[in-house]
């Protein structure tokens, strides 16, 4: 899970440490739940994502795709089957984070998310 984590994001695998250690220790977090798409003929991995659900909010986490996996509906799947779920588990409020230019947030706005609010975050040029 962690490998297909970090390979939808395009981590390299030389990259420095903490470019890959916060995304790598999600699935070890005590709450959260792992989903792994796989293929359907082959049972190869696309993409994963996490759930947190806790007092009544299911936060969707940390999805990604396979770069050659883009495009065949697999985050839409992953956000599909981690809001069923939330639901399921009693949760009457859903969250996630996203960039505002990324695929992840024009799935994330087809499946129903609207903004709550922009962060700004600044950085050193």
């Amino acid at each position: 899970l962690t490998t297909v984590l970090l390979g939808g994001h395009e981590v390299p695998a030389d990259a420095p440490l903490a470019s890959w250690l916060g995304p790598a220790s999600w699935p070890t977090l005590p709450g959260y739940s792992c989903y792994l798409a796989r293929d359907a003929a082959t049972g190869a991995a696309l993409g994963a994502g996490l759930l947190l659900v806790e007092d009544g909010v299911g936060y969707l986490a940390n999805a990604s795709t396979l770069p050659a996996a883009r495009g065949r509906g697999v985050q839409t799947a992953l956000i599909a089957a981690r809001m069923a779920r939330a639901v399921a588990q009693g949760s009457d409020v859903l969250a996630v984070l996203s960039l505002p230019w990324t695929s992840s947030n024009r799935n994330l706005k087809r499946a129903g998310f609207v903004p709550a609010y922009t962060k700004a975050v600044w950085q050193q040029a």
